[in-house]
């Protein structure tokens, strides 16, 4: 029997910020590694991660963002809003909120991972679970709401997991 198909919808701003609140940042390769593997342990073939921020079109992020889509991230970026002269995020819970639900609808997926503690998120987990689809979650324990720790199919505490998605500096 085939396995069943898992996308990952990764907010890139609520992970990073949560993984330099424990002191490391995070190794996108490995992480979509860890991703493969807790989905295959679930019955799940990840078939995509998308990977969702603000730009503020800096050289250093356009660098970081080509990386990603070498290890097989679909970037889907929002641009930064101007709010007097500060820069904002604007728009970018609402991109991966209509897009997991677009790609549920249209049957790309049996299973959905949200990779975030934000509860703003709460609504679309139950919207995704009506559509007849699992939704697993995977965030920080220290930065997750407690709702989206009960409500999906299952949660993972990634901080259970740091030693394997931390990026290690290796000078050469």
């Amino acid at each position: 029997m085939p396995e069943e198909k898992g996308m990952a919808f990764i907010d890139g701003a609520n992970l990073n910020r949560s993984a330099e609140d424990l002191g490391f940042r995070i190794d996108y390769k490995k992480l979509k590694v860890f991703l493969e593997e807790w989905l295959k342990e679930q019955g799940y073939q990840l078939i995509r991660p998308y990977y969702y921020t603000a730009d503020d079109r800096a050289p250093q992020r356009k660098k970081f963002f080509d990386l990603l889509e070498v290890f097989g991230y679909d970037v889907r970026l929002v641009d930064i809003t101007k709010r007097g002269t500060t820069n904002i995020q604007k728009g970018v819970d609402v991109k991966l909120a209509i897009e997991i639900l677009k790609f549920g609808y249209n049957k790309n997926y049996d299973c959905a991972i949200l990779c975030s503690g934000d509860q703003d998120f709460i609504p679309l987990v139950h919207a995704v679970k009506d559509l007849g689809k699992k939704v697993y979650a995977a965030a920080f324990n220290h930065s997750c709401a407690e709702e989206i720790k009960r409500i999906p199919d299952k949660w993972f505490n990634l901080t259970e997991v740091v030693d394997q998605i931390k990026l290690e500096w290796k000078i050469v």
